[in-house]
């Protein structure tokens, strides 16, 4: 945002108009479906905060007891790539064991 910003300087107002109606949290209250988190604690792009706000918030607002399963894996010395293959494996083993294949 800043970058395209810094080029576009009067379109301020129409992008934080349009970014208000993205917001994860909101969007992963209602989730129902299992999933799996990475988050880089050095990403600048998307801070992390926002990344430990959605697994909190993960299927809250869906009115069940429960959560869906969730799984969260953190990298502290990553930045917005995250985990890179170590994370992908790492998803692929999960997805094995949601789809009862592992």
């Amino acid at each position: 945002m800043a970058r395209y910003l810094a080029v576009h300087r009067e379109a301020e107002e129409a992008v934080r108009r349009t970014l208000s109606y993205v917001e994860g949290v909101s969007f992963a209250r209602r989730a129902t479906a299992p999933a799996h988190f990475g988050i880089g604690l050095r990403d600048t792009v998307c801070p992390p905060s926002t990344g430990f706000a959605a697994y909190n918030q993960y299927g809250c607002a869906t009115g069940r007891p429960l959560p869906p399963d969730r799984e969260m894996h953190v990298y502290p010395f990553n930045g917005h790539e995250g985990g890179e293959a170590v994370h992908v494996r790492r998803q692929l083993r999960w997805l094995g064991a949601v789809l009862g294949r592992d």
